[in-house]
């Protein structure tokens, strides 16, 4: 099983940043569209981020250019 990788990265999300999208969102977990925004959203800070940032409701926003190690994606499977 793999544990514990919350903060081990920012996460790619498939939300573009848009910083007052969730003002004006009607559903609960609401995805922004990124086709007209130049940037994406990352989630959870990373390992050369402090503690507090280690959470998924923190997000940043990065150009989809941007590449840096501590930057990705985060393996996932389905829980039976």
């Amino acid at each position: 099983g793999l544990h514990e990788v919350h903060g081990n990265l920012w996460e790619w999300c498939r939300d573009g940043y848009d910083r007052k999208f969730y003002d004006r969102a009607a559903q609960k977990d609401p995805v922004a569209s990124w086709e007209d925004l130049e940037q994406r959203v990352g989630r959870g800070g990373s390992f050369d981020s402090t503690a507090a940032y280690a959470r998924s409701a923190l997000r940043n926003r990065f150009s989809p250019s941007f590449a840096v190690t501590s930057l990705g994606a985060r393996p996932a499977r389905a829980c039976d």
